[in-house]
């Protein structure tokens, strides 16, 4: 794998890691305006 590759699948992997936690942010944030 070169480099690039590598960049690309390090950015993926953080932008998954980010958007589950804006996920769970949001599922907390409903949550507790109950």
């Amino acid at each position: 794998m070169n480099i690039f590759t590598i960049a690309i699948l390090a950015i993926v992997a953080m932008a998954a890691i980010t958007v589950k936690d804006i996920l769970r942010k949001m599922d907390d944030y409903y949550n507790d305006d109950e």
